[in-house]
């Protein structure tokens, strides 16, 4: 058997769901996170040129996402949409 570190989650009924590679994954106060998903979500607002998301802390019990975004915009209002964004 080859291990491909593909992860899924399993619904009440019993479907798979594909959530992506742990290799490109984290964990954030125990639940996956997916750089590239949240990528896809920071695109989408239209002051966002470009962007790339990392883990960030110390060790692996403290990570945090971290954003990095290229606006024509910079501004606290933005930092804040983008959350609210995210939470949504």
């Amino acid at each position: 058997w080859y291990c491909t570190k593909d992860v899924f989650w399993r619904d009440a009924d019993g479907y798979f769901y594909f959530c992506g590679r742990s290799d490109e994954m984290f964990k954030v106060a125990g639940q996956w996170v997916s750089p590239l998903d949240l990528e896809e979500v920071l695109l989408s607002h239209p002051a966002v040129r470009e962007v790339a998301v990392t883990a960030s802390g110390s060790d692996d019990a403290t990570l945090r996402t971290k954003a990095w975004i290229v606006s024509d915009l910079p501004s606290e209002l933005l930092a804040e949409e983008l959350r609210a964004l995210c939470k949504a």
